[in-house]
C-alpha cells in the first residue's frame, strides 16, 4: 500500500511538471508587419504573446546576408518604432521574451521604403583627403532635397561611416588609414528615397601600398539555372576586394556587388535571358580590369512587351501627362523626355498616366516610354519608339493677347508675305521675342524686337512659310501672349 501511494505521488508530481513546462512555452510573435510613414522610419507591428514580458526587435540591411550589422531594440508591447534608417530595404525579426524560458523568434520579414520619383545619383566618385577622411562627388537629380552617403570597408556589407548634404559633395570622417572602401549615394525626395547608386571605390592613405594590381583570370560562369548562376575566377595579386557587375545583354544598367571572395552566386535572374558580367580588382591605390564574359540562363524567356497607345496631353503651361497601354509582363516604366541637343530628364512610374514637368511652351520634346519587366538583377528593358510632342501649354499659347498694359495685334489676318505686329509697352522690358509656331508647336520664325516706351510696331517676314494656321507668340518681361494667324 505504501509503495502504491509513493508511486501515485511521484506520478502526480511528474504530471504537474509537464503541465508547468507546457504552460511556460514561449511562442514566437505572429502577424509581423511593417509600415513606413516616411523615408527613414519604420513601424513594426505584431501580435502579442501570452506570458511575454518584452520583445526584442532585430533589424539589418537586406543585403547583409550574415546580419553582421544587425541592431536591436526592446519594447514591452507592439508597435516598435525604428527611426534613423538609411537603407532602401531591411529585414526584421521579433523575439518574445518570457520570464521563465528562452524567447522564441519570428520568421524574418523584409520591408522596403517607397522609391521616390527622383532618379538615382550617378557619376559617383570618391577621393581620399587624408588617412581618415574622404570626399564624395556625384551628379544631382531633379526633385531631391537631401543626399546620403554610405561607406563600407571593401568586401563587407557593414556601414562604417555616413555623411549627408544638400549639394553634390559629401564629406566622410572617422575612416581607418590604409584601408580600401566602397561608397554609395542615394537621394531623398518627397515621399521616399531613391535606390542606392553604384559603388565607388577609394582607399585612405597610410599603411602598406601594394606594388602590383592585377586583373582576375579564368573568369567563368557555371551552375546556371533559370534564375541563378555561379561566377568564379582566379584571384589577382594586390587585390583587397573585387567588384562584380552584371546585367542583361544590350543594357548598361547593372547590379554591383563588392566581395573579397573569388566566387559569387547571382540570384533573381530572368529565365532565357543573356547576361553580361565583369569583374574589377580593387587594390589600395588602383583598380585593374575589368574582365568580362556573357552567359544565358536556362528556360524560355518571358516576353517583355513594349507599351502602345502613347498619348501626351498638356495639363498646364509647364506640365503634361503621358498615358499609355502597358505591354505584356510590364512591372514598371521609365519615361525620358528632352529637347533636341539637350540633356535628358526622366520619370519612373508603376502605372499610366504619369506627369512630366518643367516644360517650356513653344518647344518640341522627344519622349520615350521604356517598359521594365521583372525586378532586381532580373530586370528586362524593352525600349519604345521615340515620339515628338510640340508643347503648347494650356494658356500661354491660347488666343490670350494681353501683354503689359495692352494687347498684341496682327494684321492683315489672313496674311501673305508678311504680317505687321503692334506690341504694347511692357514695364521693365526693353526686348520682346516674337516666335511663329506651326499647328504642332514647331518654331518656324523667330526674331527679337526692341520695345519702346509706348506702342511698338514690327513686321514678321512670312516668305517661304507654307499656308496654314499658325500662332504668333510674344515673350517680354516674363509675360507671354499670343495671336492666331492664318497664312494664305
Amino acid at each position: 500500500m505504501k509503495k502504491l501511494t509513493l508511486f501515485l505521488v511521484l506520478l502526480t508530481a511528474l504530471f504537474g511538471l509537464k503541465l508547468a513546462a507546457k504552460a511556460q512555452t514561449c511562442l514566437p510573435p505572429t502577424g509581423v508587419a511593417v509600415t513606413t510613414p516616411n523615408g527613414n522610419t519604420a513601424v513594426v507591428n505584431f501580435n502579442p504573446v501570452a506570458g511575454a514580458a518584452s520583445y526584442t526587435v532585430r533589424y539589418w540591411w537586406a543585403m547583409d546576408s550574415t546580419a553582421a550589422g544587425a541592431q536591436t531594440m526592446t519594447v514591452t508591447a507592439p508597435p516598435a518604432t525604428i527611426s534613423g534608417l538609411q537603407y532602401p530595404a531591411y529585414r526584421v525579426t521579433v523575439t518574445s521574451n518570457c520570464t521563465a524560458t528562452t524567447g522564441a523568434t519570428s520568421s524574418p520579414v523584409t520591408f522596403q521604403f517607397p522609391w521616390s520619383t527622383c532618379g538615382t545619383p550617378d557619376s559617383v566618385r570618391a577621393q581620399t583627403t587624408g588617412a581618415t577622411t574622404a570626399r564624395v562627388y556625384f551628379r544631382l537629380v531633379s526633385g531631391a532635397t537631401h543626399y546620403y552617403a554610405q561607406c563600407m570597408v571593401a568586401g563587407t556589407n557593414t556601414v562604417v561611416a555616413t555623411g549627408n548634404s544638400t549639394s553634390h559633395l559629401i564629406y566622410l570622417t572617422g575612416l581607418q588609414p590604409g584601408t580600401a572602401y566602397v561608397v554609395r549615394v542615394y537621394a531623398v525626395c518627397a515621399g521616399g528615397m531613391s535606390p542606392l547608386s553604384a559603388g565607388a571605390g577609394f582607399s585612405t592613405s597610410g599603411g602598406t601600398t601594394p606594388t602590383v594590381c592585377d586583373s582576375v583570370r579564368n573568369l567563368r560562369v557555371s551552375s546556371i539555372t533559370s534564375t541563378s548562376a555561379l561566377v568564379s575566377f582566379t584571384g589577382a595579386a594586390g587585390a583587397g576586394s573585387y567588384t562584380v557587375q552584371y546585367g542583361t545583354a544590350g543594357t548598361t544598367v547593372s547590379n554591383t556587388v563588392t566581395t573579397v571572395s573569388t566566387s559569387l552566386t547571382l540570384t533573381g535572374l530572368q529565365a532565357g535571358q543573356t547576361y553580361w558580367v565583369r569583374v574589377r580588382t580593387n587594390c589600395i591605390v588602383a583598380t585593374a580590369g575589368p574582365v568580362g564574359t556573357t552567359f544565358q540562363t536556362s528556360g524560355p524567356a518571358a516576353p517583355c512587351g513594349a507599351v502602345t497607345n502613347v498619348l501626351v496631353t498638356a495639363t498646364s503651361d509647364s506640365t503634361a501627362t503621358v498615358s499609355f497601354t502597358p505591354g505584356q509582363n510590364n512591372t514598371s516604366f521609365h519615361i525620358t523626355y528632352h529637347l533636341a541637343n539637350d540633356s535628358t530628364r526622366w520619370v519612373n512610374t508603376n502605372a499610366s498616366p504619369v506627369t512630366i514637368a518643367g516644360l517650356i511652351p513653344g518647344n518640341t520634346y522627344y519622349i520615350q516610354v521604356t517598359s521594365l519587366c521583372g525586378t532586381g538583377t532580373g530586370t528586362v528593358y524593352t525600349g519604345g519608339s521615340n515620339l515628338t510632342f510640340g508643347f503648347r501649354g494650356t494658356t500661354a499659347l491660347a488666343t490670350r493677347a494681353a501683354l503689359g498694359a495692352g494687347s498684341i495685334t496682327a494684321y492683315p489676318n489672313p496674311a501673305h508675305r508678311a504680317v505687321s505686329l503692334t506690341l504694347p509697352a511692357v514695364p521693365g522690358a526693353s526686348k520682346a521675342q516674337v516666335t511663329l509656331l506651326n499647328a504642332v508647336g514647331q518654331q518656324v520664325r523667330s526674331s527679337s524686337v526692341t520695345l519702346g516706351s509706348s506702342t511698338t510696331r514690327a513686321e514678321l517676314d512670312l516668305t517661304g512659310v507654307a499656308p496654314g494656321l499658325y500662332t504668333v507668340r510674344v515673350l517680354a518681361g516674363g509675360q507671354a501672349a499670343s495671336q492666331r494667324l492664318v497664312v494664305e
